[in-house]
């Protein structure tokens, strides 16, 4: 695990003030600096597996928003110092008071579980990180289940959950690249079609390398809530930015990419073929972006919203993006429309892509880790996996134009 310094320096230099009132003695104020940073780290890791499993709406700031944490689970931050006792209660205090947690004072101690966010405000420039060996018990609230567990659970998915107990990330190279990127722009996001600047600031930075940490640790979570549909990951859910530092059984990393796979495989099911033939030669999204003249990424934004899903099934009736669809593809708006009427569409799609991407896959012994409409291999293996899907596809009389993007 990691922490920022101040933190530490800070934790330490209260302690000793404390040491006045409670009578602490040196072993005793390590303690209290050891409990007291791993809480910090309990609190934390609750906000990075919400965010990863569950939350997702928090983009721009995993740890921006408060965390239920029973207090159950807040009883292990106990010790003895001299005749005193010191629960849980003291150790929230204490960090409460230097700034570096948030309890929700909305929430009743009686009737709910007590919420509680990390501060990263205190973290300022020079931060500097550093490494804390906390036992497992004292992060995590959850019993980490083993590979067994998870293949007893996804016994066809077997290949997939092996791949993962093979994955490893150098920890190290994404510390320095992190760090020599701080105050950068490294990603863009988009907000209802307006496009805004990210810049990789300290608490991305904290987020990223902690979730690099429990990737690391094996903490994983694997779920297929519909047995034809996506298997989701904890490596199909990383970040990019920390993706790009992983590798299998030692090995680099290639990913494997079916371009505008959803836009292909529904042009098979519509039969439009001048749709049908863009979305093979892989020129669909380039195609439009040229006509509405906006980027690429916004493109794909603007369609996906208007034309493929958009809001209580209602499709776009005008428009830029209307009238370059009509332009291109006249009469592919309306067919889309009435296939939707008859079919859960998205569903269809995902189901088609898993099909090709995990279930295909799952045939060949083969070390594959999913990421929806891609694929990542090692790369000693990486054109057999390209043949593989290839060869599929073409069993099911699907033509298509791949991506090889290696990490």
């Amino acid at each position: 695990m990691y922490i920022p310094l101040n933190l530490k320096e800070g934790l330490i230099d209260m302690i000793n003030q404390d040491a006045t009132t409670y009578g602490f003695t040196p072993d005793q104020k390590a303690r209290v600096l050891k409990l007291s940073i791993g809480l910090w780290c309990f609190i934390m890791d609750e906000q990075i597996h919400k965010y990863q499993t569950k939350t997702k709406s928090y983009h721009d700031n995993p740890f921006g928003f408060f965390v239920n944490i029973h207090s159950g689970a807040l009883e292990k931050f106990l010790m003895r110092a001299g005749d005193i006792r010191l629960r849980y209660n003291f150790f929230v205090e204490l960090l409460i008071r230097g700034g570096y947690i948030q309890k929700n004072e909305n929430y009743s101690n009686y009737a709910f579980p007590m919420s509680y966010k990390i501060e990263t405000d205190f973290i300022k420039w020079p931060f500097t990180e550093v490494p804390i060996e906390l036992p497992k018990s004292h992060i995590y609230t959850r019993r980490l289940k083993t590979k067994e567990d998870w293949i007893a659970y996804f016994p066809d998915e077997k290949k997939i959950i092996e791949t993962h107990y093979k994955t490893n990330i150098n920890i190290s190279k994404l510390d320095e690249y992190l760090y020599s990127n701080l105050g950068r722009i490294y990603k863009y996001n988009w907000e209802n079609g307006v496009k805004t600047e990210v810049q990789l600031d300290y608490t991305n930075y904290m987020y990223y390398l902690n979730a690099a940490f429990r990737f690391k640790q094996k903490d994983f979570f694997f779920s297929r809530p519909d047995p034809e549909g996506r298997f989701y990951t904890s490596f199909n859910n990383l970040p990019k930015i920390v993706r790009q530092f992983c590798s299998i059984d030692g090995k680099s990393i290639c990913e494997i990419d079916l371009k505008n796979a959803q836009p292909l495989f529904l042009s098979y099911i519509l039969d439009h073929h001048t749709f049908r033939k863009d979305c093979e030669l892989g020129s669909l999204w380039d195609k439009i972006s040229r006509k509405i003249d906006k980027s690429r990424e916004l493109t794909k934004v603007y369609v996906m919203k208007y034309i493929f899903y958009p809001k209580n099934n209602s499709s776009a009736k005008s428009g830029k993006t209307y009238e370059a669809f009509e332009e291109l593809y006249e009469g592919l708006i309306k067919m889309i429309d009435e296939y939707r009427k008859e079919e859960n569409m998205w569903d269809v799609l995902q189901k088609t892509e898993a099909h090709f991407f995990i279930d295909c896959m799952l045939k060949h012994d083969i070390d594959f880790l999913p990421i929806h409409d891609s694929i990542a291999v090692p790369l000693n293996q990486s054109e057999l996996a390209k043949n593989l899907i290839q060869m599929e596809l073409k069993r099911e009389g699907v033509f298509g134009t791949f991506d090889k993007k290696c990490y």
